[in-house]
């Protein structure tokens, strides 16, 4: 099976990020780190339940469309590289992270109403602790289903893309 995930609910940091040039560009026509960071961290924080996370960018990226950057954080324990690139001289840059960011709850809230869709039965979806899951494209998290009177069954969900999309196999 393969869910097409809402974008709101799954989707990567795959938005344009806009610095005007007085937050995102040195004087020198680099990127001003600090100002990238904090904006890529506020987006973040945004759009996934991690808080404030730190993100460490390099200095003296060229502010000059097609230059390109990794920036560095930590969401709940697990690292994420955001590859950047610049897209104007004004300090306009997009950011993607390397890998899947799928939040834990929405991804439950998905499996729990499709798998009640397909059994007719709804389950208890448990898919751990973790507030967000970083899962690398074709790597899969675990997670179990249990319905009324069973033992819990478990339901593996792979990572399609960066974006979020992931199909699931749920164990007979």
């Amino acid at each position: 099976m393969r869910p097409r995930v809402p974008t709101v609910a799954l989707a990567t940091l795959s938005c344009v990020v806009t610095c005007l040039s007085a937050c995102g560009v040195q004087p020198h026509h680099t990127l001003n780190a600090a100002s990238v960071s904090h904006e890529i961290a506020s987006q973040l924080s945004d759009r996934y339940p991690v808080g404030s996370p730190t993100v460490n960018c390099p200095t003296g990226v060229a502010d000059t469309a097609g230059a390109t950057f990794v920036c560095s954080t930590v969401l709940d324990g697990q690292p994420v590289h955001m590859d950047g690139t610049v897209t104007g001289s004004n300090g306009q840059f997009t950011v993607v992270p390397d890998a899947a960011i799928i939040p834990i709850a929405s991804a439950t809230s998905l499996l729990t109403q499709d798998i009640t869709n397909q059994t007719h039965v709804r389950p208890r979806v448990d898919c751990g602790t973790l507030r967000v899951a970083v899962v690398a494209i074709g790597r899969s998290i675990s997670c179990s289903a249990t319905f009324p009177g069973q033992k819990p069954r478990k339901v593996t969900v792979t990572v399609t893309d960066r974006q979020g999309d992931v199909r699931y196999t749920l164990a007979p």
